[in-house]
């Protein structure tokens, strides 16, 4: 939600800097990037990110090598699409 992004990253407010420790200061930080998991060891943190709605990345996800591995065989994306047949422009030439 646009209203929770605003209330966490003010772009009024540009002083991160801060020496007071009460509660509100030590709540905030800065966030440099979005966070990396791997699936093998840390697929419960990406879980929990997930359930929380928050970005991230996942490295070593066995569905995205077999993914890759189907899409790179030769006639995959033409079977998937339906793309058997010749196609033809508008001038009757088939562009296959």
């Amino acid at each position: 939600n646009l209203m929770d992004v605003l209330h966490n990253w003010n772009p009024d407010d540009v002083d991160t800097a801060s020496t007071s420790n009460n509660k509100e200061n030590r709540r905030r930080s800065i966030y440099r990037g979005i966070c990396i998991f791997d699936y093998e060891s840390e697929y419960d943190k990406a879980l929990a990110y997930r359930a929380a709605e928050k970005p991230f990345v996942i490295r070593n996800d066995p569905y995205v090598y077999w993914t890759t591995e189907r899409w790179n065989h030769e006639g995959y994306m033409r079977k998937l699409l339906s793309l058997n047949q010749p196609q033809q422009n508008n001038g009757g030439v088939n562009i296959n």
